[in-house]
């Protein structure tokens, strides 16, 4: 049985993901694909037509951010040491939580357990004291 070979992007591909991370995914397709030399049709047919190209190129949108966060957290810090740059925190902040699988907002915690609306309803109908009203059918 032959082996499979992994895909590669070919040379078109490779061009135009270049030009999107040159200007920083700051250009339209339009223009990226005018740049290099190419119809805009066949950016959206390798979109429709193959998904081997899909995942190629969203794993490279990923890996590109992702290498970006040393800039963000650098820029973090000298906004923490000289502060300056607070109005870029909210930026920064999105950033981090979109590319950073470390990062952790405060805001975010961790659920343990089934989450229930039979669980839901029986902690309201619970009074002050942590005892049931009796006003539920659960079962126990």
């Amino acid at each position: 049985m032959a082996e499979a070979t992994k895909w590669k992007p070919n040379a078109n591909q490779r061009r135009v993901l270049k030009i999107f991370q040159d200007k920083e995914y700051a250009i339209s397709v339009t223009d990226a694909c005018r740049q290099a030399g190419l119809d805009r049709c066949a950016y959206y047919k390798w979109f429709e037509r193959d998904p081997s190209f899909v995942a190629w190129w969203e794993a490279e949108h990923e890996r590109f951010f992702t290498l970006g966060l040393n800039e963000i957290q650098a820029a973090i810090r000298r906004g923490a040491l000289t502060g300056q740059g607070k109005s870029q925190t909210a930026a920064q902040k999105l950033y981090l939580e979109r590319f950073d699988a470390r990062y952790m907002p405060k805001s975010k915690t961790e659920i343990d357990g089934k989450l229930t609306i039979e669980g839901l309803i029986g902690e309201l109908d619970q009074d002050e004291t942590g005892e049931s009203n009796g006003d539920t059918d659960e079962c126990k």
